[in-house]
């Protein structure tokens, strides 16, 4: 059995943040997307942002570039292309982003959470969208 790791993570870095609250942020809706998908040779990066809005006056925006060392060609090219091999590695980075957040916005007006979430499977380039249910909502 061969254990070598088919690519490295090479880490994330904050691009852009916008926080705009007065009291506890609780947002209705957070949106996830990934966009500039870029793939030369073995390194491969993206973009994430994440946008959360309570009302107009009341609302986050975070964007983050990941990047990646690809390191088997042979698996990168059963994944399928560039959109495939981004749903793959998002889940790899987004519960180091879902911390960041939570870390930034933890002031006294209290912390950002992002729901801990199971992403395998899911072909985010497609867009993710996280809805709040209310808990009479949920029966």
């Amino acid at each position: 059995m061969d254990n070598n790791s088919v690519y490295d993570y090479l880490g994330y870095h904050l691009l852009s943040a916008n926080i705009k609250r007065d009291r506890y942020l609780k947002p209705k809706e957070i949106d996830i997307k990934i966009a500039k998908i870029k793939r030369k040779d073995a390194n491969f990066s993206f973009e994430i942002s994440i946008r959360g809005e309570e009302n107009e006056k009341q609302y986050f925006m975070f964007d983050f570039l990941v990047r990646f060392k690809l390191l088997d060609d042979e698996w990168v090219k059963a994944v399928g292309g560039n959109d495939n091999l981004a749903s793959i590695l998002f889940p790899i980075v987004f519960p180091f982003i879902r911390q960041s957040i939570f870390a930034a916005t933890n002031d006294s007006l209290g912390p950002i959470f992002i729901p801990i979430i199971d992403l395998r499977g899911i072909r985010i380039t497609d867009g993710l969208k996280l809805i709040r249910k209310e808990k009479e909502d949920i029966l």
